[in-house]
């Protein structure tokens, strides 16, 4: 009789049974998840299943549970009657695209969609991700859409919304440059080194001209003029706004300087030789007409050449306008020395400033006398002074001379 009645009692539990299937799905596509789910009664585990949940059931009050990324769902579900139970799992969509503030057109840089702890999704230009848009608790999740640049990385953080499509648009703030480098004396593209620097690195280089694409923000141009041995670094600093294609022209403060030679007398010499320095360094040499590109508000020295002539002079050229420097020779500066005169016939030396040495011989002449006028006899007018001691002696002389030849006569 006990066994009847328990019989009876199992059928009565049979025929209030239902059968259930339950399932996770997500939110904002409708398709099932792959996750684990619990089936409680209370606090009694009735069945657990992985994907979905099938059992036979007496109706009533359960709590599910469905595991899914490391965070638990927990749902209260009336059962009633045989049946599919979904449960929807707050996922939501993120589509980002990043976009090239100059062109307008998606970038070509890595693009991706980052969690609280991993990397969800990545692509180049743009990205499209399913994410939970908030934790088993309830807590909105909070991504990073992180576009890599070559410059640095811009991030933009977005919180979905359960069940819909965020988009994420992410203009990337470039700017185009080109700058170009002109010889001021000349006018023309130089080919100086040109250098772009964002104030801790270059970040791009080139001969007279270069082109980038930048961040927009202060950049600063470095470009290099050499003098001979002598390498001079100037700096401009740029802003670029974002999304300008800007270019920037310099002219470099150099000016054409050409030098000539000219001898005492003003004529220009070819094959003199010309230095010109910078403080105490050569920077060029050569033969006059020298013409080379220098510099603008700075000052040179030039210095000409030719035998024992020399010349020199300060250059001081402006920036872009054309300079002509004439260079006339001179002997070097020496002292005059004078020297006395010992014979009637000498020689004198002298030097001057600025003149070459000449040597000038002269020849001592008796002072001229006076004619005799036709009252003045012959006798006082033509014997100098210093011979009129001598005339009274003159007649004794010559008797002498005449006895000592008569004495030699009569000898013989």
């Amino acid at each position: 009789m006990r066994l009847l009645i328990v019989f009876v009692l199992l059928l009565a539990v049979v025929a209030l049974a239902v059968n259930i299937t339950i399932y996770a799905v997500d939110q904002a596509t409708g398709k099932p998840l792959n996750a684990t789910i619990e089936l409680y009664s209370g606090n009694e585990l009735v069945e657990i299943g992985f994907n979905n949940l099938t059992a036979d059931v007496a109706p009533g009050v359960y709590i599910v549970d469905v595991l899914y990324e490391n965070q638990v769902f927990s749902t209260v579900e009336t059962i009633t009657s045989s049946g599919v139970y979904p449960v929807k799992i707050p996922m939501a969509i993120i589509e980002a695209e990043a976009v090239d503030a100059v062109t307008g057109r998606p970038v070509e840089w890595p693009v991706e969609v980052r969690g609280p702890s991993s990397v969800v999704a990545s692509g180049i230009g743009s990205v499209k991700a399913e994410v939970l848009a908030s934790a088993g608790n309830g807590t909105p999740i909070t991504y990073s859409i992180v576009v890599e640049t070559p410059f640095r990385s811009i991030i933009k953080q977005v919180q979905p919304v359960p069940g819909q499509t965020s988009p994420v648009y992410i203009l990337v703030p470039t700017a185009a440059v080109r700058v170009e480098v002109y010889n001021g004396a000349t006018g023309n593209l130089s080919d100086y080194p040109v250098f772009l620097s964002n104030g801790t690195a270059v970040i791009a280089e080139g001969r007279g001209e270069i082109a980038a694409e930048v961040l927009a923000g202060n950049y600063t141009v470095i470009y290099t003029v050499s003098l001979g041995p002598i390498a001079l670094n100037f700096t401009k600093t740029i802003s670029l706004g974002q999304g300008v294609n800007e270019t920037v022209p310099i002219r470099a403060p150099t000016a054409v300087v050409t030098i000539y030679v000219l001898n005492p007398l003003g004529a220009p010499i070819r094959n003199a030789t010309v230095q010109v320095y910078y403080g105490v360094r050569l920077i060029a040499n050569g033969s006059p007409p020298l013409s080379l590109i220098l510099l603008g508000n700075a000052t040179y020295k030039a210095v000409a050449q030719y035998g024992d002539y020399e010349a020199s002079a300060e250059l001081s050229p402006r920036p872009f306008q054309p300079a002509i420097y004439y260079l006339n020779l001179s002997l070097p500066t020496t002292t005059t020395r004078v020297m006395p005169i010992t014979s009637a016939s000498s020689t004198t030396s002298l030097t001057s400033t600025g003149a070459r040495r000449t040597t000038t011989t002269t020849t001592a002449t008796p002072k001229p006398t006076k004619a005799p006028s036709s009252n003045t006899s012959a006798s006082s007018a033509s014997a100098p002074p210093y011979l009129l001691p001598l005339a009274g002696l003159m007649p004794a002389l010559a008797a002498v001379a005449l006895a000592l030849t008569l004495a030699a006569r009569r000898g013989r």
